[in-house]
């Protein structure tokens, strides 16, 4: 594994440093002006919704200035509530840093990672409702870790996915094979 890896996601650059991840929030105050700028604009249907989903609609200026810190105070929020085994713990959240436990990537291809899944929750995983609220955390293999031996989970700052992983969470890590 190498000692030093550096990623970039929709929320946040990761860092990893041999066995810890620093998660940095992208803050983008570019798309927060553009959006402020649209929300003087003779749009109702905008200000309509920023009004209705506030900072989580992606017409919302806070919604690119801090939505990396939302996903990182949620994160390790929900990491220290459930404390579920299938989450790769979370040390330290100051909100634009998280602090995590880093693994290697499962050496498995796409296929055998949805297979196994397919056969841990003991039906197709397309037909599973819960997978669907956040597909891009759930479904990637990307979003995975191995360590110690057993399948953690990396990204998991999106409520969106915390009812599949509540479910679904404790069966994986114990059933996962990895090769």
């Amino acid at each position: 594994m190498k000692i030093i890896r550096w990623y970039s996601g929709d929320t946040r650059f990761v860092l990893v440093i041999g066995f810890l991840a620093f998660k940095f929030a992208k803050i983008n105050p570019f798309m927060a002006l553009k959006c402020g700028l649209k929300q003087f604009s003779n749009s109702p249907h905008i200000r309509q919704m920023i009004k209705k989903y506030g900072y989580t609609c992606s017409f919302s200026p806070l919604y690119w200035l801090f939505r990396g810190v939302m996903a990182n105070w949620s994160e390790w929020c929900y990491y220290r509530r459930t404390r579920l085994p299938i989450l790769a713990p979370t040390h330290l959240s100051l909100g634009l840093v998280n602090i995590q436990a880093a693994g290697a990537y499962p050496q498995v291809t796409e296929k055998y990672f949805r297979d196994q899944i397919s056969h841990i929750i003991g039906h197709d995983e397309n037909d599973d409702e819960d997978i669907h609220a956040d597909p891009h955390t759930l479904r990637q293999i990307e979003n995975y870790v191995v360590l110690n031996g057993r399948l953690k989970i990396i990204d998991y700052g999106s409520p969106k996915s915390w009812t599949f992983l509540e479910k679904w969470g404790r069966k994986i890590f114990d059933e996962f094979i990895v090769l």
